[in-house]
């Protein structure tokens, strides 16, 4: 229902250019092709399901004001992966978990790691520490210092 396209038209209504207008079509139904695939759990053709992927990111990256956030960048450059590593078949509800887990973090943040002086500092440091907790340099960091070391 979202990616209808009144919808999708309501999405690009402000933007004068139709060329650009028509990019934007095109990569948020990408992106619903993408995102069915990943929920789904059908077998995949991998390899034309990875260039796809690769297609839509080079198409995101295209716009030049379109800043490709961590989650964009894991679904677009490592769903192929994961899909693979799943028996060529769909992730189906595995995506569910991630955002339980999330859910989980943004209490503790909220309660335990973020300003309590008013609502928008609170919200402030929850959605910085949530991109702390994406952050690949980050992440591999903690991984080191988590690491077994035996």
């Amino acid at each position: 229902v979202m990616l209808n396209t009144n919808n999708r038209k309501l999405l690009t209504q402000g933007i004068d250019s139709s060329e650009l207008r028509q990019k934007i079509d095109h990569l948020v139904m990408n992106m619903a092709v993408i995102l069915t695939i990943i929920n789904s759990d059908r077998k995949v053709k991998v390899d034309v399901f990875k260039e796809f992927c690769r297609a839509t990111y080079l198409h995101v990256t295209s716009i030049h004001w379109i800043e490709l956030t961590p989650s964009s960048h894991a679904v677009l450059g490592h769903s192929a992966e994961l899909i693979e590593e799943n028996g060529n078949r769909g992730l189906h509800n595995f995506t569910e978990s991630g955002l339980e887990a999330n859910n989980k973090f943004l209490r503790q943040y909220r309660i335990n790691k973020a300003r309590k002086t008013n609502e928008y500092d609170n919200l402030s440091d929850c959605i910085n520490r949530l991109w702390d907790k994406s952050d690949p340099i980050i992440v591999m960091k903690n991984m080191e210092r988590l690491s077994c070391k035996h």
